[in-house]
């Protein structure tokens, strides 16, 4: 995704049904990452846009049973 300044934008989406295995975002270890911004990098070489302003932000979602979600996101977290 690009903004209306030009900054590119990388999200990385984590869902859950419950958090008895914790919060979304928190199962993004310092490895992923890492790997993500990797990713990030590859993709700016790849269309010719090193040198463009980029972030990586993190969506949180959390799927109730119900069909209703709760999310947290969070803008230039990586």
């Amino acid at each position: 995704v690009e903004d209306r300044e030009g900054t590119i934008i990388f999200i990385e989406v984590k869902t859950r049904s419950s958090i008895s295995h914790g919060d979304p975002l928190e199962s993004i270890s310092n490895e992923k990452a890492f790997r993500i911004q990797r990713l990030a990098l590859a993709w700016l070489a790849t269309h010719q846009r090193l040198g463009s302003r980029y972030r990586i932000d993190v969506a949180g979602i959390l799927v109730a049973r119900s069909g209703e979600f709760l999310m947290d996101y969070r803008e230039g977290v990586l």
